[in-house]
Protein backbone atom coordinates (compact mmCIF):
# COMPACT_ATOMS: atom_id res chain seq x y z
CA UNK A 1 0.00 0.00 0.00
CA UNK A 2 1.62 3.69 -0.85
CA UNK A 3 1.12 5.87 2.11
CA UNK A 4 0.58 9.54 1.85
CA UNK A 5 2.09 11.82 4.23
CA UNK A 6 1.25 15.15 2.88
CA UNK A 7 -0.99 15.70 -0.63
CA UNK A 8 -3.01 18.92 0.50
CA UNK A 9 -3.87 21.60 -3.05
CA UNK A 10 -3.63 25.23 -2.13
CA UNK A 11 -7.05 26.87 -2.91
CA UNK A 12 -6.84 30.52 -3.10
CA UNK A 13 -8.55 32.98 -0.63
CA UNK A 14 -9.80 34.76 -3.56
CA UNK A 15 -12.12 30.86 -3.72
CA UNK A 16 -13.63 30.93 -0.59
CA UNK A 17 -17.15 30.89 -0.55
CA UNK A 18 -16.65 33.90 2.70
CA UNK A 19 -13.96 36.30 3.58
CA UNK A 20 -13.16 38.73 6.01
CA UNK A 21 -13.89 41.89 6.71
CA UNK A 22 -11.39 43.75 4.65
CA UNK A 23 -8.75 45.59 6.05
CA UNK A 24 -6.68 46.91 3.95
CA UNK A 25 -6.55 47.82 -0.03
CA UNK A 26 -9.49 45.09 -2.02
CA UNK A 27 -9.49 42.87 1.86
CA UNK A 28 -7.98 40.30 0.38
CA UNK A 29 -4.62 41.02 0.97
CA UNK A 30 -3.55 40.20 -2.87
CA UNK A 31 -0.66 40.68 -5.14
CA UNK A 32 -2.49 44.03 -7.28
CA UNK A 33 -1.67 47.29 -6.82
CA UNK A 34 -4.33 47.69 -4.26
CA UNK A 35 -2.36 45.45 -1.79
CA UNK A 36 1.74 44.70 -2.82
CA UNK A 37 3.07 48.57 -2.19
CA UNK A 38 5.14 47.33 0.89
CA UNK A 39 4.76 44.34 1.25
CA UNK A 40 7.56 41.68 2.09
CA UNK A 41 8.21 37.80 2.01
CA UNK A 42 10.84 35.89 2.60
CA UNK A 43 13.38 35.62 -0.27
CA UNK A 44 15.31 32.69 -1.24
CA UNK A 45 18.15 33.24 -4.18
CA UNK A 46 19.92 30.76 -6.35
CA UNK A 47 23.49 30.78 -7.51
CA UNK A 48 23.59 33.17 -11.42
CA UNK A 49 23.06 30.72 -13.91
CA UNK A 50 25.65 32.23 -16.07
CA UNK A 51 28.50 31.11 -13.50
CA UNK A 52 27.30 27.74 -13.47
CA UNK A 53 27.80 27.69 -17.33
CA UNK A 54 31.34 28.73 -17.07
CA UNK A 55 31.61 26.06 -14.75
CA UNK A 56 30.51 24.07 -17.75
CA UNK A 57 28.97 21.30 -15.96
CA UNK A 58 27.27 18.41 -18.08
CA UNK A 59 23.71 17.93 -16.77
CA UNK A 60 25.03 14.06 -15.96
CA UNK A 61 27.76 15.86 -13.42
CA UNK A 62 25.93 18.44 -11.84
CA UNK A 63 27.45 19.03 -8.05
CA UNK A 64 25.34 18.64 -5.55
CA UNK A 65 22.63 21.55 -5.11
CA UNK A 66 21.89 22.89 -1.76
CA UNK A 67 18.68 21.28 -0.95
CA UNK A 68 18.66 20.37 2.55
CA UNK A 69 17.95 23.96 3.63
CA UNK A 70 15.45 24.79 0.45
CA UNK A 71 13.91 21.29 1.17
CA UNK A 72 14.02 22.59 4.94
CA UNK A 73 12.72 26.17 4.13
CA UNK A 74 9.53 24.93 1.82
CA UNK A 75 8.57 22.23 4.67
CA UNK A 76 8.09 24.49 7.12
CA UNK A 77 6.33 27.19 5.27
CA UNK A 78 3.70 24.52 3.91
CA UNK A 79 3.03 22.89 7.13
CA UNK A 80 2.96 26.44 8.53
CA UNK A 81 0.09 27.17 6.19
CA UNK A 82 -1.66 24.05 7.01
CA UNK A 83 -1.86 24.99 10.65
CA UNK A 84 -2.97 28.59 9.76
CA UNK A 85 -5.93 26.57 8.02
CA UNK A 86 -5.31 27.95 4.25
CA UNK A 87 -6.44 24.50 2.78
CA UNK A 88 -9.42 23.94 1.83
CA UNK A 89 -9.36 20.05 2.45
CA UNK A 90 -6.03 17.70 3.50
CA UNK A 91 -5.38 14.54 0.83
CA UNK A 92 -3.75 13.18 3.64
CA UNK A 93 -6.92 10.57 4.29
CA UNK A 94 -7.73 9.58 0.47
CA UNK A 95 -7.01 6.51 -0.18
CA UNK A 96 -4.39 5.61 -2.57
CA UNK A 97 -3.18 2.57 -4.49
CA UNK A 98 -0.18 1.11 -6.56
CA UNK A 99 -2.39 -0.84 -9.01
CA UNK A 100 -0.26 -4.41 -10.53
CA UNK A 101 0.57 -4.05 -13.84
CA UNK A 102 3.83 -3.05 -16.27
CA UNK A 103 4.39 0.46 -14.59
CA UNK A 104 2.19 0.15 -11.47
CA UNK A 105 0.57 3.27 -12.34
CA UNK A 106 -0.65 4.93 -8.65
CA UNK A 107 -4.40 5.52 -8.34
CA UNK A 108 -5.75 7.94 -5.57
CA UNK A 109 -9.52 8.51 -4.60
CA UNK A 110 -10.06 12.44 -4.31
CA UNK A 111 -13.14 13.44 -3.88
CA UNK A 112 -12.32 16.81 -2.61
CA UNK A 113 -10.60 17.73 -5.07
CA UNK A 114 -13.96 17.21 -7.71
CA UNK A 115 -16.38 18.32 -5.34
CA UNK A 116 -14.53 21.40 -4.01
CA UNK A 117 -12.12 22.93 -7.09
CA UNK A 118 -12.32 26.38 -8.39
CA UNK A 119 -14.41 25.65 -11.96
CA UNK A 120 -12.02 26.30 -15.11
CA UNK A 121 -12.12 29.79 -16.21
CA UNK A 122 -10.26 29.25 -19.62
CA UNK A 123 -11.29 28.50 -23.37
CA UNK A 124 -10.51 24.65 -24.36
CA UNK A 125 -9.45 25.60 -28.08
CA UNK A 126 -6.87 27.46 -27.55
CA UNK A 127 -2.74 26.95 -25.98
CA UNK A 128 -2.45 30.73 -25.93
CA UNK A 129 -4.85 33.16 -24.34
CA UNK A 130 -4.78 36.50 -23.66
CA UNK A 131 -4.80 37.34 -20.27
CA UNK A 132 -8.04 38.84 -18.41
CA UNK A 133 -7.64 39.79 -14.74
CA UNK A 134 -11.62 39.66 -14.39
CA UNK A 135 -11.07 35.76 -14.03
CA UNK A 136 -8.83 34.15 -11.44
CA UNK A 137 -5.09 34.33 -11.47
CA UNK A 138 -2.69 34.23 -9.45
CA UNK A 139 -2.45 37.96 -8.49
CA UNK A 140 -5.63 37.46 -6.56
CA UNK A 141 -4.35 35.15 -4.17
CA UNK A 142 -3.40 35.78 -0.56
CA UNK A 143 -0.01 36.96 0.33
CA UNK A 144 -0.14 34.43 3.21
CA UNK A 145 -0.70 31.65 0.71
CA UNK A 146 3.07 32.58 -1.33
CA UNK A 147 5.94 30.94 1.09
CA UNK A 148 8.96 32.87 -0.49
CA UNK A 149 9.73 34.44 -3.48
CA UNK A 150 13.05 33.07 -5.48
CA UNK A 151 15.08 34.62 -7.93
CA UNK A 152 18.89 34.60 -9.32
CA UNK A 153 21.25 35.85 -6.84
CA UNK A 154 23.45 38.80 -7.23
CA UNK A 155 26.73 37.05 -5.97
CA UNK A 156 27.81 33.93 -6.80
CA UNK A 157 26.25 32.07 -3.61
CA UNK A 158 22.92 30.89 -2.56
CA UNK A 159 21.21 33.37 0.01
CA UNK A 160 18.22 33.46 2.05
CA UNK A 161 16.64 37.01 3.56
CA UNK A 162 13.76 35.93 6.03
CA UNK A 163 11.93 39.54 4.82
CA UNK A 164 12.22 41.21 1.42
CA UNK A 165 10.38 43.47 -0.71
CA UNK A 166 8.07 42.06 -3.63
CA UNK A 167 8.67 42.80 -6.88
CA UNK A 168 6.12 43.89 -8.25
CA UNK A 169 7.64 44.12 -11.84
CA UNK A 170 7.34 40.53 -12.45
CA UNK A 171 3.94 39.25 -12.92
CA UNK A 172 3.23 36.26 -10.52
CA UNK A 173 0.38 35.12 -12.85
CA UNK A 174 3.06 33.65 -15.05
CA UNK A 175 3.21 30.05 -15.11
CA UNK A 176 1.69 27.26 -12.91
CA UNK A 177 4.29 24.75 -11.51
CA UNK A 178 3.25 21.14 -9.57
CA UNK A 179 5.61 20.74 -7.55
CA UNK A 180 5.77 16.62 -6.11
CA UNK A 181 8.25 14.45 -3.95
CA UNK A 182 7.70 11.02 -4.93
CA UNK A 183 9.42 8.27 -2.82
CA UNK A 184 9.92 5.98 -6.47
CA UNK A 185 9.89 6.60 -10.03
CA UNK A 186 6.94 8.05 -11.88
CA UNK A 187 5.33 5.13 -13.92
CA UNK A 188 6.50 6.92 -17.03
CA UNK A 189 9.87 7.53 -15.90
CA UNK A 190 9.74 3.26 -16.39
CA UNK A 191 8.56 3.15 -19.97
CA UNK A 192 11.45 2.12 -22.40
CA UNK A 193 12.96 5.04 -24.91
CA UNK A 194 14.26 5.02 -28.29
CA UNK A 195 16.74 7.34 -29.47
CA UNK A 196 16.15 10.10 -31.92
CA UNK A 197 18.89 12.35 -32.31
CA UNK A 198 21.41 14.40 -29.93
CA UNK A 199 21.40 17.83 -30.62
CA UNK A 200 24.20 20.40 -31.43
CA UNK A 201 24.03 21.00 -27.53
CA UNK A 202 24.46 17.43 -26.49
CA UNK A 203 20.84 17.06 -25.56
CA UNK A 204 19.71 13.34 -25.94
CA UNK A 205 16.08 13.11 -27.86
CA UNK A 206 14.49 9.87 -27.41
CA UNK A 207 10.80 8.71 -28.08
CA UNK A 208 8.76 6.81 -25.06
CA UNK A 209 8.07 3.33 -26.51
CA UNK A 210 5.33 0.76 -24.82
CA UNK A 211 3.11 3.79 -23.35
CA UNK A 212 0.29 4.54 -23.59
CA UNK A 213 0.85 8.50 -24.16
CA UNK A 214 2.96 9.04 -27.20
CA UNK A 215 6.27 11.79 -25.92
CA UNK A 216 9.43 12.88 -26.37
CA UNK A 217 11.83 12.14 -23.28
CA UNK A 218 15.10 14.67 -23.09
CA UNK A 219 17.84 14.64 -21.08
CA UNK A 220 22.03 14.99 -20.97
CA UNK A 221 23.30 18.25 -22.52
CA UNK A 222 26.40 19.82 -22.52
CA UNK A 223 24.98 22.33 -19.91
CA UNK A 224 21.55 22.43 -18.26
CA UNK A 225 21.33 25.81 -20.12
CA UNK A 226 21.28 23.21 -23.33
CA UNK A 227 18.65 21.23 -22.07
CA UNK A 228 16.62 23.95 -21.00
CA UNK A 229 16.50 25.47 -24.35
CA UNK A 230 15.62 22.32 -26.05
CA UNK A 231 12.71 22.03 -24.11
CA UNK A 232 11.46 25.26 -23.96
CA UNK A 233 12.25 25.25 -28.15
CA UNK A 234 10.05 22.72 -28.50
CA UNK A 235 7.55 23.43 -26.34
CA UNK A 236 7.06 27.19 -27.84
CA UNK A 237 6.69 25.62 -31.26
CA UNK A 238 3.98 23.19 -29.84
CA UNK A 239 1.99 26.63 -28.49
CA UNK A 240 2.33 28.62 -31.46
CA UNK A 241 0.57 25.80 -33.45
CA UNK A 242 -1.73 25.33 -30.85
CA UNK A 243 -0.90 22.15 -29.85
CA UNK A 244 -1.62 20.94 -26.15
CA UNK A 245 1.14 19.51 -24.11
CA UNK A 246 2.35 18.70 -20.82
CA UNK A 247 5.56 19.00 -19.19
CA UNK A 248 7.03 16.90 -16.45
CA UNK A 249 10.91 17.32 -15.24
CA UNK A 250 12.08 14.81 -13.11
CA UNK A 251 15.20 13.53 -11.78
CA UNK A 252 15.92 17.02 -10.50
CA UNK A 253 15.99 18.38 -14.11
CA UNK A 254 18.35 16.41 -15.83
CA UNK A 255 15.35 14.52 -17.27
CA UNK A 256 12.35 16.04 -18.97
CA UNK A 257 9.12 14.81 -20.89
CA UNK A 258 7.54 16.78 -23.29
CA UNK A 259 3.62 15.51 -24.06
CA UNK A 260 1.63 16.77 -26.59
CA UNK A 261 -2.26 15.72 -26.42
CA UNK A 262 -5.39 16.11 -27.47
CA UNK A 263 -8.04 14.58 -25.05
CA UNK A 264 -9.78 18.36 -25.23
CA UNK A 265 -9.87 18.11 -28.87
CA UNK A 266 -11.33 14.81 -28.47
CA UNK A 267 -13.82 16.22 -26.00
CA UNK A 268 -15.27 18.88 -28.36
CA UNK A 269 -15.23 16.75 -31.36
CA UNK A 270 -18.05 14.10 -29.22
CA UNK A 271 -15.09 11.45 -29.76
CA UNK A 272 -14.20 10.16 -26.06
CA UNK A 273 -16.73 7.55 -24.66
CA UNK A 274 -19.31 8.64 -22.12
CA UNK A 275 -18.25 5.94 -19.46
CA UNK A 276 -14.35 8.08 -19.83
CA UNK A 277 -16.63 11.67 -19.54
CA UNK A 278 -18.76 10.02 -16.33
CA UNK A 279 -15.24 9.77 -14.35
CA UNK A 280 -14.59 13.78 -15.16
CA UNK A 281 -11.34 12.74 -14.91
CA UNK A 282 -9.63 15.71 -17.05
CA UNK A 283 -5.68 13.87 -17.52
CA UNK A 284 -3.15 16.04 -16.82
CA UNK A 285 0.86 16.27 -16.35
CA UNK A 286 -0.09 13.13 -13.05
CA UNK A 287 -2.64 11.37 -15.19
CA UNK A 288 -0.16 11.40 -18.07
CA UNK A 289 2.55 9.91 -15.99
CA UNK A 290 0.76 7.35 -13.96
CA UNK A 291 -0.60 8.76 -11.44
CA UNK A 292 -4.55 8.23 -11.58
CA UNK A 293 -6.38 10.84 -9.52
CA UNK A 294 -9.77 9.96 -9.42
CA UNK A 295 -13.03 11.58 -8.53
CA UNK A 296 -15.01 8.52 -8.05
CA UNK A 297 -15.54 6.01 -5.03
CA UNK A 298 -16.67 3.60 -8.20
CA UNK A 299 -13.35 4.57 -10.79
CA UNK A 300 -10.89 4.04 -7.69
CA UNK A 301 -12.78 0.13 -6.58
CA UNK A 302 -12.48 -0.41 -10.15
CA UNK A 303 -9.19 0.68 -11.09
CA UNK A 304 -7.30 -1.39 -13.12
CA UNK A 305 -4.25 -1.10 -15.40
CA UNK A 306 -6.60 -1.93 -18.40
CA UNK A 307 -8.72 0.97 -17.34
CA UNK A 308 -5.65 3.24 -16.90
CA UNK A 309 -4.64 2.21 -20.43
CA UNK A 310 -7.57 3.24 -21.92
CA UNK A 311 -7.76 6.46 -20.79
CA UNK A 312 -4.64 7.47 -21.47
CA UNK A 313 -4.92 5.91 -24.87
CA UNK A 314 -7.58 8.91 -25.20
CA UNK A 315 -5.18 11.93 -23.96
CA UNK A 316 -2.20 10.08 -27.34
CA UNK A 317 -1.81 11.88 -30.63
CA UNK A 318 -1.92 9.44 -33.13
CA UNK A 319 1.07 7.36 -34.50
CA UNK A 320 0.84 9.48 -37.66
CA UNK A 321 -0.03 12.58 -35.98
CA UNK A 322 2.56 11.90 -33.61
CA UNK A 323 4.81 12.08 -36.73
CA UNK A 324 3.78 15.42 -37.69
CA UNK A 325 4.16 17.07 -34.66
CA UNK A 326 7.51 15.51 -34.13
CA UNK A 327 8.75 16.91 -37.50
CA UNK A 328 7.59 20.42 -36.48
CA UNK A 329 9.73 20.49 -33.21
CA UNK A 330 12.76 19.09 -34.69
CA UNK A 331 12.11 21.41 -37.53
CA UNK A 332 11.75 24.43 -34.42
CA UNK A 333 14.90 23.24 -33.08
CA UNK A 334 17.05 23.37 -36.00
CA UNK A 335 16.04 26.72 -36.96
CA UNK A 336 16.61 28.39 -33.51
CA UNK A 337 20.04 26.50 -32.94
CA UNK A 338 23.20 28.07 -34.65
CA UNK A 339 23.61 27.41 -38.22
CA UNK A 340 26.73 24.52 -37.61
CA UNK A 341 23.85 22.61 -35.45
CA UNK A 342 20.40 22.72 -38.10
CA UNK A 343 21.92 19.13 -39.68
CA UNK A 344 21.92 17.69 -36.63
CA UNK A 345 18.33 17.46 -36.22
CA UNK A 346 17.72 14.08 -37.66
CA UNK A 347 16.87 10.54 -37.19
CA UNK A 348 20.20 8.54 -36.94
CA UNK A 349 20.52 5.18 -39.15
CA UNK A 350 19.20 2.47 -37.78
CA UNK A 351 22.14 0.40 -36.57
CA UNK A 352 22.94 3.24 -34.01
CA UNK A 353 19.50 3.71 -32.29
CA UNK A 354 19.65 2.38 -28.97
CA UNK A 355 16.83 0.92 -26.63
CA UNK A 356 16.67 1.50 -23.37
CA UNK A 357 14.77 -0.89 -21.45
CA UNK A 358 16.06 0.34 -18.09
CA UNK A 359 14.14 3.57 -18.16
CA UNK A 360 13.64 3.86 -14.25
CA UNK A 361 15.42 6.96 -12.87
CA UNK A 362 15.40 7.81 -9.44
CA UNK A 363 13.58 10.48 -8.21
CA UNK A 364 14.96 12.96 -5.96
CA UNK A 365 13.50 12.86 -2.69
CA UNK A 366 14.36 15.06 0.62
CA UNK A 367 13.16 15.22 4.32
CA UNK A 368 10.81 12.52 5.15
CA UNK A 369 7.97 12.71 3.80
CA UNK A 370 7.65 9.53 1.52
CA UNK A 371 4.67 11.34 -0.98
CA UNK A 372 3.92 14.87 -1.18
CA UNK A 373 1.77 16.87 -3.86
CA UNK A 374 2.01 20.68 -3.71
CA UNK A 375 -0.31 22.26 -6.85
Amino acid sequence: MLRIKRVPTVVSNYQKDSEEAPITGCGRNCFRNCCVQGAKLPLYTFKRMKNRMNEKESVGQMKESPVAFLDSLLLGEWEDRVQRGLFRYDVTACETKVIPGEYGFIAQLNEGRHLKKRPTEFQVDKVLQPFDENKFNFTKVGQEEVLFQFEESDTDETQFFPSAPIDTEDSPNVVAINAYYLSVPFPIEKAPTRKITINGGGVKISELLNYPVRGLAFESGNSIEDLSIAVSDSSICLQENNIPYNVLISDSGKRIFLLPQCYAEKQALGEVSQELLDTQVNPAVWEISGHMVLKRKKDYDEASDENAWRLLAEVSLSEERFEEVKALIFEAIACTSDGDEAQSIEAEPEKEKDIMNDGAHTTMVCGKQECLVRY
